[in-house]
């Protein structure tokens, strides 16, 4: 009795494993896709409360902003720190409250303090440069022109690029117009070359003796 034994093209043709057409393919894809699509258009759960998604979302930031901040340098977190307390305290209208740190310390304002503190370290002629100074003004402030200008004159025989423009405002009471708008012209420039701001006061106070002499000229040529 024979035995029939399948031949090797037989047994393939029994497990061969017929692929699907590409049309199959390409719809089972868009399928998949469009559930995707559905999938992430679909609101969040209700049983996530809002609350727990936005403790979520701060935790995470809070941790990015921790390893940031282990990254910065010291300067860096210091401005980083400042600016957070001045957004804090943007909408606060609070009398004398400042974004200062809470440890610092305001200097003391004390005019007198100061000025013995200058005074125990300045030179002899600085010390005869103020006490002429001060004699000037207070002569100045008396309406004694005579006396002040004699002091100025002191001043200015001490240190010729002293800063005293008061002394014009005597010369031109004194009718030394000439005088007074060398001092007024002399004092400007040294105050914009010091504080690098336009001395209105001073200019104003040349023109016009500028304007003085122009005006006298005037007169003498009418008559």
């Amino acid at each position: 009795m024979t035995s029939s034994i399948p031949s090797r093209h037989s047994t393939k043709r029994k497990h061969r494993i017929s692929l699907p057409s590409p049309m199959l393919l390409l719809l089972c894809l868009s399928s998949i896709i469009e559930g995707q699509a559905l999938l992430f258009s679909l609101p969040p759960s209700k049983s996530t409360p809002p609350s727990t998604r936005l403790h979520a979302s701060s935790s995470s930031s809070s941790s990015s902003d921790s390893e940031k901040n282990k990254n910065l340098s010291a300067a860096a977190k210091a401005r980083r720190e400042e600016d957070q307390r001045r957004l804090s305290r943007r909408n606060e209208n609070i009398p004398g409250k400042t974004s200062a740190l809470p440890t610092a310390k305001d200097f003391a304002i004390d005019p007198s303090a100061t000025e013995q503190q200058w005074l125990s370290q300045a030179s002899s002629l600085e010390l005869q440069i103020a006490r002429h100074t001060d004699e000037g003004m207070n002569y100045f402030k008396n309406l004694q022109m005579e006396e002040a200008d004699t002091s100025f004159r002191k001043v200015y025989t001490l240190k010729p690029t002293a800063y005293v423009w008061q002394a014009g405002i005597v010369q031109f009471y004194l009718c030394q117009l000439e005088k007074a708008q060398q001092t007024f012209g002399e004092n400007a420039a040294r105050y914009e070359s010091k504080f690098g701001e336009p001395a209105t006061e001073e200019r104003i106070w040349r023109d016009a003796c500028a304007l003085k002499i122009y005006s006298g000229m005037k007169r003498g040529e009418d008559k």
